[in-house]
């Protein structure tokens, strides 16, 4: 689980202009809002719920940060029924572990 602090502070401010991104409806300018909102499809069954068709996850990019090119690894997905909110630094484990 994360909590306030628990993150690197550059990153937490990304995760956090994600987060205010989603509760105001809008979304950001440039490529991070390119895909914005797309479904979640949850192949490898990382998250509870449904998959493929099925799945009530959005996933939306957070800001790679300085030095990284395209859109990097970071993500944050939405549970569309639950509200429930999860946040990835790995793309879902392509770049590492944990993959949520």
């Amino acid at each position: 689980m994360i909590t306030p602090g628990s993150l690197p502070a550059a990153e937490e401010a990304a995760v956090n202009r994600t987060l205010g991104h989603i509760d105001n409806g809008d979304k950001p300018a440039g490529a991070l809002g390119k895909k914005w909102g797309t479904t979640f499809k949850n192949h490898q069954g990382e998250l509870p719920g449904g998959s493929g068709a099925n799945s009530p996850y959005s996933e939306y990019r957070v800001d790679p940060g300085h030095g990284v090119s395209g859109a990097g690894a970071r993500r944050v997905v939405v549970n569309n029924n639950t509200g429930e909110t999860y946040y990835t630094w790995t793309h879902y484990g392509d770049s590492g572990n944990p993959s949520l």
